[in-house]
């Protein structure tokens, strides 16, 4: 498997925005993930690097303040008319009112955005297990998302991010929805992928990006010596 076509790069601060354009073009990721305001320029970054990724707009970062279609309601044209949305699930929300928040911006995005549009959900950070099975479990009841996010941190202490932790919250979701899975934190390397083997998806920095491909291509390097 080509593990550089599980990796998405968050994109928050503007002056990241050209390496992971940079990055995504050259190495054909599969998509960045930016803030609403840096939608703009990603497009123009996108055709002047002559991109094929997608254009994902994080909503209601960090904390999910607010509720259901509220949060769209102040992004620019720009944000909306990106590839889709990764949607932070508001916290302490029963089943059916997540069930409801989800349908909301789904419906919209079918109703009103273009065909193929991606919907995405994202969970706060430390969130319960017991909220993270409601909320598998309530998007049972929704159109299905591309993908369900553990997270939004890309760097936080090793005991809340790790192989094991990570596994635990495919597990937990697994048991209520097939839904795939993105995983964020602490994914450093080609070893973080491994011991994460039932994610799709992985969510890193500029840096944490750099570092996975060098690894990728020394790996292929050495796999095409063994093999000739």
């Amino acid at each position: 498997m080509n593990v550089l076509t599980t990796l998405e790069i968050d994109v928050l601060q503007s002056n990241e925005l050209k390496q992971a354009i940079e990055l995504a073009a050259k190495y054909k990721l599969p998509a960045i993930i930016v803030h609403p305001e840096l939608a703009a320029n990603a497009f123009i970054g996108r055709g002047t690097a002559r991109g094929k990724f997608k254009i994902i707009t994080a909503i209601d970062w960090p904390k999910a303040s607010k509720y259901g279609a509220q949060k769209l309601i102040d992004l620019s044209i720009d944000a909306i008319e990106t590839d889709g949305f990764e949607v932070m699930i508001t916290p302490d929300k029963s089943e059916a009112e997540i069930a409801n928040e989800a349908r909301a911006i789904t419906d919209f995005a079918r109703n009103h955005l273009q065909p193929g549009f991606e919907v995405r959900f994202v969970f706060p950070q430390d969130s319960s297990e017991e909220f993270i099975e409601r909320a598998a479990k309530a998007l049972v009841k929704v159109p299905k998302p591309v993908c369900l996010r553990n997270d939004i941190f890309l760097k936080t202490q090793t005991s809340k991010a790790c192989a094991e932790t990570h596994n635990h919250f495919i597990n937990v979701v697994r048991r209520q929805n097939g839904i795939a899975i993105k995983i964020s934190g602490n994914i450093n390397g080609l070893k973080s992928i491994a011991e994460c083997d039932k994610a799709s998806k992985f969510a890193v920095n500029v840096t944490q990006a750099k570092t996975i491909i060098k690894e990728y291509y020394k790996q292929s390097q050495i796999q095409d010596v063994v093999n000739s």
